[in-house]
């Protein structure tokens, strides 16, 4: 189980879990894709988006990953999307920091974020902040 699948099991406060996440929480991706093609982007609930970044990260396109994880956090601020967020924001080097800080305000009990937090904050030179 890759590190994202792993944050997508964990954590889920929406209801009702979408049928995509359903299914690639039972490892079954082609479907999952298959159902999110279905679905206009703009018609995609936060869940769909987690699912469809997961996908196109695992899939080796972080940046689309990215925009899918921050267009449902913009729908719903979900804590896994936050952590996503900062996790694949501290792979491409861009903008990590303000996102770790943000999934640790949206998910204060999520020990990757703050993980993720002093790497970011060490990558950036802000070593303060990771503290």
């Amino acid at each position: 189980m890759s590190l994202f699948s792993a944050l997508l099991a964990c954590h889920s406060t929406a209801e009702p879990e979408s049928r995509a996440r359903a299914l690639l929480q039972q490892d079954r991706r082609e479907e999952a894709a298959e159902v999110l093609a279905s679905v206009p982007f703009d018609q995609r609930s936060a869940e769909d988006h987690l699912v469809a970044g997961t996908l196109l990260v695992e899939g080796g396109q972080p940046e689309l990953g990215l925009a899918a994880f921050e267009a449902g956090f913009g729908a719903q601020p979900l804590p896994e999307l936050a952590l996503n967020i900062c996790i694949v924001r501290s792979g491409l080097g861009e903008g990590a920091l303000e996102a770790c800080q943000r999934a640790i305000e949206v998910a204060p009990t999520e020990a990757g974020a703050f993980l993720y937090l002093g790497h970011a904050a060490s990558a950036e030179g802000s070593h303060e902040a990771g503290l």
